[in-house]
């Protein structure tokens, strides 16, 4: 009975720390107010969490969990005989799996991506930049040396940064602008086609 009390506590003080943060972002968000709508002391906010900080990242745990999920899908793809390149219908599904995880947690991608200034969570889009650029360049390297001579450059992590940026960058305006799920799907192909065939053409380009 007590572990449910406080279960419940606790995810009174997430529902009313989302309402927060959605209306003033984290900056702006006061641990008062939060309390207050969830019929709670100031000081009983941190029986459950360190601070403000604790406490966003607990608004948005499970977006974040899902996000570390997926970093260690695309870590866990490397070429083999059976599937020595990743096809662009690969691609594909692994792009749609991205839109879905956004339409799905439009809530939560969005308090990341423009209500975190001030927190911790403010640097994860340069974060996941800078590891993908690395591991993207990573991969097409393992591609190239496995090919035995079909491939025979690796784009940079610049190139790949840059790309990277672009497509975060564009998937976050989509989820700006409201875009329902049918118009999200038309614009990611359209990107899908722009970013695999460019990244083929450099591959075979000679040094």
């Amino acid at each position: 009975m007590t572990q449910f009390k406080k279960d419940e506590v606790r995810q009174a003080i997430l529902q009313s720390a989302r309402k927060e943060f959605s209306l003033y972002g984290f900056q702006g968000a006061n641990l008062r107010d939060i309390a207050k709508r969830a019929e709670q002391k100031p000081a009983n906010i941190y029986n459950y969490f360190k601070n403000k900080d604790d406490l966003f990242q607990g608004v948005v745990a499970e977006t974040l969990e899902a996000i570390e999920t997926g970093m260690k899908f695309i870590k866990g793809w490397h070429p083999s005989d059976s599937q020595p390149v990743y096809s662009i219908e690969e691609e594909r599904q692994t792009l749609l799996m991205i839109i879905d995880f956004i339409d799905k947690n439009r809530d939560d991608v969005y308090l990341i991506a423009f209500k975190a200034q001030g927190s911790s969570l403010a640097y994860l889009k340069e974060e996941l930049i800078t590891e993908t650029k690395r591991l993207f360049a990573g991969k097409i390297s393992e591609v190239v040396k496995y090919s035995a001579g079909k491939y025979s450059y690796t784009p940079t992590e610049f190139f790949f940064g840059s790309v990277n940026r672009y497509f975060l960058d564009s998937m976050l305006e989509m989820l700006r602008q409201e875009m329902k799920y049918d118009e999200m799907l038309a614009y990611i192909d359209e990107m899908l086609i722009f970013y695999y065939n460019g990244v083929m053409a450099l591959m075979s380009r000679e040094h």
